[in-house]
């Protein structure tokens, strides 16, 4: 009986930090002592009582608290988790790659159904150097028919130029450009020599102006004179 007293308070020792319900325990240990066993198995019930009661407390309590050390594997967690997810993804990113408007081309046969395309501010020079013939027209926009940009290109043999008109601002930076005056506007001319020779008829001529919102540019392998007189007679 001794043997048993001590090996309950060793039990009860160790147990001491093991959440179990008293009255569970008690009733555990009291049914194995009333057992009628031989004294030689006596150590053996306590142990398998005590066995039990290990058995019990693992259920009990230290399950919940292995459960509690990985709340990061609950539902809720890999919901939040999911959410973040989510939120690095950028919003109808494919939308905005089929909303985008992509700009068109297309040829028109004359000068008056360029300006039809192009509304009011487009204007046609009334001069245009010997030999040169206008040999195409290019529109492009985001509609057909509604052209922002048009370009006229003239042909002589084996030079050219061409006069362009686009909507929209752009901003003046033409500080070693010429100065000259283009029906009361100022105009901005550079010119380069061409690789063909030094004389005037291989310069590569750049003239802008601006007006009523609209860029206009002559560009080509004219003469100075020209390139001015050209601009200065559209209208």
């Amino acid at each position: 009986m001794n043997k048993i007293r001590d090996f309950k308070n060793i039990a009860d020792d160790i147990m001491k930090d093991v959440k179990v319900d008293e009255d569970l325990k008690k009733k555990t240990l009291q049914k194995c002592l009333k057992k009628n066993y031989r004294p030689i198995n006596k150590v053996l019930i306590v142990a398998a009582c005590f066995l039990l009661i290990i058995g019990i407390a693992n259920l009990s309590h230290i399950l919940p608290l292995k459960n509690q050390e990985n709340l990061d594997i609950t539902p809720e967690n890999n919901l939040m988790m999911s959410v973040d997810d989510t939120e690095s993804i950028p919003e109808n990113s494919g939308n905005n790659i089929l909303n985008a408007e992509e700009e068109k081309s297309w040829v028109i046969d004359t000068l008056d159904n360029a300006k039809g395309d192009f509304e009011s501010t487009f204007i046609i020079p009334t001069y245009i150097p010997e030999d040169y013939e206008l040999e195409k027209i290019n529109a492009y926009g985001f509609e057909e028919g509604k052209a922002y940009k048009i370009i006229l290109n003239y042909f002589s043999e084996d030079k050219s130029f061409m006069i362009i008109q686009e909507k929209g601002q752009v901003e003046n930076k033409f500080g070693n450009y010429e100065e000259f005056d283009i029906n009361g506007t100022i105009g901005f001319l550079n010119k380069n020599i061409s690789t063909e020779g030094e004389n005037e008829d291989s310069m590569n001529i750049e003239l802008h102006w601006f007006k009523d919102e609209v860029h206009y540019l002559i560009s080509g392998l004219i003469t100075q004179e020209d390139a001015i007189k050209i601009a200065r007679s559209m209208k």
